[in-house]
């Protein structure tokens, strides 16, 4: 029987999760390359408004690109 305190071994890179990552945060890694944020709020306010000003289409193509996978 485990215990719901057991640390379980998480590895650091997980190469399945990458493909459908890449198609969200592609662009925004560009964008944000080189900023400095102050503060956790602020960093979290750009990351926001990023997401907020895609266009639908953006998510609706990124799901498609999923039945590829």
């Amino acid at each position: 029987m485990t215990k719901f305190n057991e640390l379980l071994v998480h590895l650091p890179y997980t190469p399945d999760l990458a493909p459908r990552d890449y198609y969200l945060f592609r662009n925004q890694k560009q964008l944000f390359r080189g900023k400095r944020f102050s503060t956790n709020e602020e960093a979290i306010t750009a990351v926001d408004g990023y997401f907020a000003e895609l266009p639908e289409s953006y998510y609706t193509d990124g799901i498609k690109l999923l039945e590829d996978y």
